[in-house]
């Protein structure tokens, strides 16, 4: 699967289902809490590669390269290693 393809897919789930609880109640709040660990793995996820990832174009750009920004490449590698750390069924 591409990383784009991968992108189409996931949607964001972690920011487009507000997994981060910013817009919660106390009973949204409550249900978070519940699966807190498998919210971790789509956390991770929105903020270690997506908040970083930038076109393949400006991937190479020396300004983009200086903010530790990065390509499909580097975010498929990434991607790759968080679903390595998976014990099964956490997603």
């Amino acid at each position: 699967m591409s990383f784009a393809d991968f992108c189409a897919e996931y949607d964001n789930f972690y920011w487009s289902f507000g997994l981060d609880g910013h817009e919660s109640d106390h009973a949204g709040q409550a249900v978070l809490a519940k699966y807190a660990a498998r919210i971790a793995l789509h956390q991770k996820v929105a903020d270690t590669i997506l908040a970083k990832f930038c076109s393949d174009t400006d991937a190479v750009k020396d300004s983009y390269r200086a903010a530790r920004r990065f390509g499909s490449i580097e975010a498929v590698a990434r991607l790759k290693l968080v679903a390595a750390g998976l014990s099964g069924g956490e997603a």
